[in-house]
């Protein structure tokens, strides 16, 4: 938008001067007296070529539509509120994203410490069964020990 505004205005700045150019008898000594003018005239024509807007002339020509610098500007203004209005929104689902974040991982630490829990009292509870297992073993090879 902003190339689009700078070559509309040499486009537009220059055009006269170009004018001048194709109305004098020696072009070759106006050009050498108005080269940069030129020059920046015919770079802005050929960028516009490409990027403006294009329209049929009366005589059936399809030819660039030099936009005015008003409503250039007025365009680039709209675009620049909206691109903030999407940066702000951005910038709040980027925050509610990592408040989500920061829940999420605080919920699965808790999680993963009650499944540490769990796991333990689980191995304190095959470890108690494991004893008395072992304990009911010693018992009755003490009994069958004994009696023989």
């Amino acid at each position: 938008m902003n190339l689009l505004i700078k070559n509309t205005g040499q486009y537009l700045g220059n055009k006269d001067v170009y004018k001048e150019y194709l109305a004098s008898k020696d072009k070759k000594k106006f050009r050498e007296s108005h080269r940069a003018e030129l020059n920046l005239y015919e770079a802005a024509r050929d960028y516009l070529k490409e990027h403006a807007p294009m329209r049929e002339t009366a005589d059936g020509k399809v030819r660039f539509m030099a936009p005015s610098i008003k409503l250039l500007c007025a365009e680039k203004e709209k675009l620049t509120a909206l691109k903030n209005q999407q940066y702000e929104d951005f910038s709040y689902v980027r925050a509610k994203y990592r408040e989500l974040q920061t829940v999420a991982n605080n919920v699965n630490q808790m999680l993963d410490q009650n499944i540490s829990l769990q796991r333990y009292q689980q191995q304190e509870q095959q470890s108690s069964q494991n004893r008395r297992r072992q304990e009911e073993k010693a018992a009755e090879q003490k009994k069958t020990g004994q009696s023989l």
